[in-house]
This record gives C-alpha cells, sequence and structure tokens, in this order.
C-alpha cells in the first residue's frame, strides 16, 4: 500500500523534492524512494493498523512519516468504499439476474438449480446444493446441485447437524473451518469452508442452501447477506409454486371436504358453506312441496 501511495502523480514531485536527503523503503528494506545508503540516521517506522508498512530516513523522518500514515489511512479508506461500492453492485447484479431467470419458472427444482448457479459464481465455490423439507416426511430433500455432490443420497434426516441449525432458527451462518465446529456436517463431500443461507418466506423456512469449498476459507458477512437475500426471492417463489398446486389440487374437491370434522375454516369459507346448505335444504324443501302440490292441482 505504501508503493501504490508513492506512485500517486499528486506526491510524486513531492518525494522527488525531497529525495537528495531522505530515503523510505518498504517493511522489508527494499528502496521506494531515495537511496538508503546515502542517509544515514535511525529511521521512524510507518504504520498502518498496528502493522509496520515501511521506514523513513533523513532528518524530517518523524513528521514524514505521520504524513504518510495520515495519507495512507485515507487511501484505505477510499479504497475500502470503492470494494463495497464493487460488492453491492454485484450482489444488486445477482439479485436482477435471479429475478429475471426465475419468471416463468413452473418448476421449484428449476428454482433451486438457478440459486445453486448464482451461489457458484457468486462465491466462486466447489459445490451448492439446495436442500428442501419434506413437510410430509419431515426428511430434507436435496433438489439441486452444482460443483461437487452434497451427498451420495437424494433425501437425508434433519439431524443435529449444522444444516438444521439454520433450518431451525431461519439464520444463516459461514462456518470458516467446518473441522473446528463442534457440530457435524452430514455431506459426503469433503467442505472445509460453507455457507449456508436459509430459503425463508414469510417466517417459514423451507429449506437450505449450502455452499463452500474444499479448503479453509473465509466469507465477508455482506456476501452472506447477498446470499440470504437470493435465497429468500428463490424461497418467496417457491412456495408460491407450491401454494398455487395445492389450491388446483383442492379445486377438484368439495369445498365441504378440504376441512375436517374438527377444523374451523376461514369466516369466508364458513359463510360459503352455510350458504350452501341452505340452498340445499331450501332446494330439498321446495321439490318436497312440488311434489306434493302436483298431485292436489290434478285432483
Amino acid at each position: 500500500m505504501l508503493s501504490r501511495l508513492l506512485r500517486r502523480p499528486a506526491l510524486a514531485q513531492e518525494v522527488e523534492r525531497i529525495a537528495d536527503e531522505h530515503a523510505i523503503t518498504d517493511a522489508e528494506g527494499l528502496s521506494l524512494v531515495g537511496d538508503r545508503n546515502a542517509v544515514s540516521g535511525t529511521p521512524q517506522p510507518i504504520r498502518y493498523a498496528d502493522y509496520l508498512v515501511g521506514l523513513v530516513y533523513g532528518p524530517n523522518r518523524v513528521s514524514l512519516a505521520r504524513l504518510l500514515e495520515m495519507l495512507i489511512g485515507h487511501q484505505e479508506k477510499e479504497r475500502s468504499k470503492g470494494l463495497a461500492s464493487v460488492d453491492r453492485h454485484r450482489e444488486v447484479g445477482m439479485l436482477y439476474s435471479v429475478s429475471e431467470r426465475i419468471i416463468g419458472t413452473t418448476d421449484p427444482a428449476a428454482i433451486a438449480m438457478l440459486l445453486c448457479e448464482e451461489a457458484e459464481r457468486y462465491l466462486g465455490c466447489d459445490s451448492a446444493a439446495v436442500l428442501l423439507l419434506n413437510p410430509e416426511t419431515n426428511r430434507l430433500e436435496i433438489v439441486a446441485t452444482r460443483g461437487l455432490p452434497f451427498h451420495d443420497r437424494a433425501t437425508l434426516e434433519v439431524e443435529d447437524d449444522i444444516v438444521a441449525a439454520v433450518l431451525r432458527s431461519g439464520k444463516g451462518e459461514i462456518v470458516a473451518d467446518v473441522k473446528a465446529d463442534p457440530r457435524a456436517l452430514a455431506a459426503s463431500n469433503r467442505l472445509r469452508s460453507i455457507v449456508l443461507s436459509p430459503l425463508k418466506s414469510h417466517d417459514r423456512v423451507l429449506g437450505v442452501l449450502v455452499a463452500g469449498t474444499e479448503a479453509p476459507g473465509d466469507v465477508a458477512d455482506g456476501e452472506l447477506q447477498a446470499l440470504s437475500a437470493v435465497a429468500a426471492h428463490a424461497a418467496s417463489a417457491i412456495e408460491a409454486l407450491h401454494l398455487g398446486r395445492d389450491l388446483k389440487s383442492q379445486s377438484h374437491k368439495p369445498v365441504n371436504l378440504i376441512y375436517g370434522v374438527d377444523e374451523r375454516p376461514p369466516l369466508g369459507v364458513a359463510v360459503l358453506l352455510g350458504l350452501q346448505h341452505v340452498l340445499i335444504a331450501v332446494m330439498s324443501l321446495a321439490t318436497r312441496c312440488w311434489s306434493q302440490w302436483r298431485p292436489a292441482d290434478r285432483g
């Protein structure tokens, strides 16, 4: 970072002007400005965030070192803002890409595969898998995977492991080193660093996205937040498809058979059922009256 600062055009002229009486080296002693051997005296360290980044030799070494430390701090702050802006751009790009591709998709497995593809592209991971919870069997089903297979079985029990923890809490997690975590990971691959994002829609967790690498690593909190936002968007789309299919299957049943004996339907449905029964009763009464009236009319 020191050499990058000294190459800036705004600072180059000043650096050239002081080069005759001063010398600046990096932390390893490599000369960046002036001739180290031509300047005597004890060097003044240049530090940033408690790290040694360089040394200054010469008569004004103390004030020059302080000035360079201040400029390095300003440079790194601006650089961090730039990186944050790039990360935000990547996040927005991923959300837009997923939203655009989900439109018109009518298969939950296809949506899950889109999520895996985006996670693989965004994180550069070795493996990405979507596990959806089957509410009837209470088992996790691996509906989509990219890269290294997550498991050699298609369905898994909900065990007391990292995936189950995210499934129950509804909160994403970053595990930098799986081997150092006391919880197990029910997977057949050898992932060491993983990111887990819940597929959450309206406070209901439908499943978990698991993405990871075989080498230990560190994922930024911003990357987890971006991945969780995309996972939530995919979860909403999957839930909408499930609800649509449930309504379609229920539409072929008589409305009074949709609810059990001890279940209370919503008020609107209850009124509809009541009107239905009243109409049936009126029609039955009318039929009986008609059958009784016709013979009397003929007599």
